[in-house]
């Protein structure tokens, strides 16, 4: 990485050691004094830019120790390193960021700040009203709990083809255009977890107890509502679960049909699990590029022949050196995207194998990554670190149905519809999958003392509710316990509908941008140019977008989509070899 801070630091030392308590100490002490001799708003204002300089600071610094304990996955001092901050630096700053946020709420000049910080000023307030020293100790074990399920899960493995294998890579082979390996792995790695029932069941139950106490601490009757107040969404429960219904009414009937299609190209009586992930025509895995240069390469033209800055802000995450996407053995598995908050960069970390889905996770967190360029200028810190999550997640998954134009950089014409096609589905297919994961949870956190065949018996009705046409006869323990592999449930409770929010704004882009191209990435970047510093109805709106939890908005982008699926579809060519294949259908045929 090539960094530097944005700006030259005013307030904190140049070489501030950020871990260490004592140096903390005298920094808060000199914001304290410094926020109560400020006589006014400009004076706040300079106050405001010395506390965001401290938060960035401490952002950047656990980010650079996450980063390299990522880059040296066995390093245990850097993963130490990388804990201290967390588990000890993090949590000793919270209450006295709590403590400076009601000084400012009491400030007499903070009412008379200008209206570029109206969006701060009722975050300020819900934060201060929210916060109970009681729940320190609680936030702190939560965060052990969701430890527990990271551990487990990445302990898991078993003998599978010859060799001990994780449950990940036994997943893997749920795309073998072999029915019976497939079915093997389903088995062996449902086994895994089935082996784990007691022991997820349990971690889940003190979760759900020890949240239930977080919220009524706050004087919430249950945690959906205190969840809803720390994250200050601009929708409630109420909204969730009118969305649930429109996608049962809208995105169910066309999953349907899905499924039956994908159940007749692979010519079986009965679309069993193990199903979904193969390739319904057994053709080999799409083969995107051969080289992590190629595959930069590509993408970048891809975002320069979509917009002129979209080419050149990834010519400079390159330049600087902010894509780490290289397979080695000393890097930890996985992705994510970080944000270098001093430097006002992006970062993001991958491991590209030569597969499609390389190329969408690129796309993605490009998205993020343009997401942090784009609004660099906001003044105040909280603008740019706390943006409405789902405007973030449509920052990236505009960029996968943007770049899916480009697939032609990739592919042949028919490989690249393919590639589209799949894009296309998977999006719409998501929907479901999000609302069951939601529904649950609102579930599960209204009945806090649920008992696990409870849980179990949810979860099994949800999945008969948001997944027709799957054939579960005989494995009906297997779907109702199937919730412990989602990870959501157990470390990110709650957060799972940004994505379907998000999803439904970058479908509004991907069709707004087939008509006018030029105005709907115009747009959203001015939307991402704003950060956090308007709620997010005002984001879609800049964006030219709809934020809507009910069928209006939903209906027509369900019925382009699938009119497009059908475009997409090469019925003769992909049947050639399968003649349970002639009809692949995304709408209703006629009778």
């Amino acid at each position: 990485m090539k960094t530097s801070p944005y700006r030259r630091r005013a307030f904190l030392p140049e070489k501030a050691d950020l871990a260490d308590l004592m140096v903390l100490d005298d920094l808060y002490r000199r914001l304290r004094a410094g926020l109560r001799a400020a006589p006014d708003a400009p004076a706040l204002e300079k106050w405001l830019d010395d506390y965001g300089e401290l938060l960035a600071a401490l952002s950047q610094e656990r980010e650079r120790r996450y980063i390299a304990h990522s880059l040296q996955k066995d390093d245990v001092d850097l993963q130490s390193a990388y804990d201290h901050f967390a588990e000890v630096v993090a949590p000793w700053c919270e209450p006295r960021d709590v403590e400076l946020e009601r000084l400012l709420e009491a400030h007499p000049a903070f009412a008379a700040l200008p209206d570029y910080y109206e969006a701060y000023r009722r975050s300020i307030r819900a934060d201060t009203a929210l916060f109970r020293p009681a729940n320190l100790r609680r936030l702190v074990e939560e965060e052990h709990l969701r430890n527990e399920y990271d551990v487990l899960y990445s302990g898991l493995s078993a003998p599978f083809e010859g060799r001990e294998r994780t449950a990940p890579e036994i997943e893997a082979f749920l795309e073998n255009p072999d029915r019976a390996r497939r079915e093997k792995a389903w088995r062996t790695a449902q086994a895994l977890f089935a082996g784990q029932a007691e022991t997820l069941h349990a971690l889940y139950s003190r979760q759900v107890a020890l949240r239930h106490q977080i919220a009524r601490e706050a004087d919430f009757d249950d945690y959906r509502g205190y969840f809803f107040a720390a994250m200050g969404r601009a929708y409630g429960p109420e909204d969730c679960l009118r969305l649930h219904g429109a996608v049962e009414r809208q995105v169910v009937p066309l999953l349907r049909r899905l499924n039956e299609a994908r159940r007749r190209a692979l010519g079986v009586e009965t679309l069993r699990p193990w199903d979904l992930a193969a390739d319904p025509f057994s053709r080999p895995p799409l083969r995107p590029f051969r080289t992590v240069a190629e595959l930069l390469d590509k993408t970048e033209a891809s975002f320069a022949a979509l917009h002129p800055q979209l080419g050149a802000q990834f010519r400079k995450l390159r330049d600087l050196e902010l894509l780490d996407l290289e397979t080695r053995a000393e890097k930890a598995p996985g992705g994510y995207s970080a944000d270098l908050a001093e430097a006002r960069l992006p970062y993001s970390f991958a491991n590209v194998g030569g597969s499609h889905y390389d190329v969408v996770v690129l796309q993605h967190e490009a998205g993020h990554a343009f997401h942090t360029l784009a609004c660099r200028e906001q003044r105040l810190y909280d603008y740019r670190a706390n943006i409405p999550l789902e405007f973030c997640e449509v920052a990236s998954a505009a960029m996968e149905h943007l770049g899916a134009a480009q697939y032609g950089r990739f592919y042949g014409e028919a490989d690249a519809r393919r590639a589209a096609r799949q894009l296309l589905e998977d999006a719409l297919a998501s929907l479901p999958a999000i609302a069951a994961v939601d529904a649950f949870q609102h579930w599960a956190y209204a009945h806090p003392d649920a008992a696990p065949a409870e849980r179990d018996a949810q979860w099994g009705a949800l999945c008969a509710r948001f997944n027709p046409g799957v054939d579960w006869s005989g494995l009906e323990s297997f779907r109702d316990a199937s919730w412990h592999q989602i990870s959501h449930f157990f470390d990110a409770p709650l957060y799972y509908i940004e994505y379907a929010v998000a999803r439904l704004g970058a479908l509004q882009v991907w069709s707004r941008a087939r008509r006018e191209p030029e105005a709907a990435i115009d747009d959203l970047l001015a939307a991402l140019e704003l950060g956090g510093s308007v709620p997010l109805p005002g984001l879609f709106e800049t964006a030219g977008l709809r934020l809507s939890f009910g069928e209006e908005a939903l209906a027509p982008l369900v019925a382009e989509a699938a009119a497009e699926l059908d475009r997409l579809a090469d019925a003769p060519a992909e049947a050639a070899g399968n003649p349970a294949a002639l009809s692949h259908p995304c709408l209703p045929q006629a009778a």
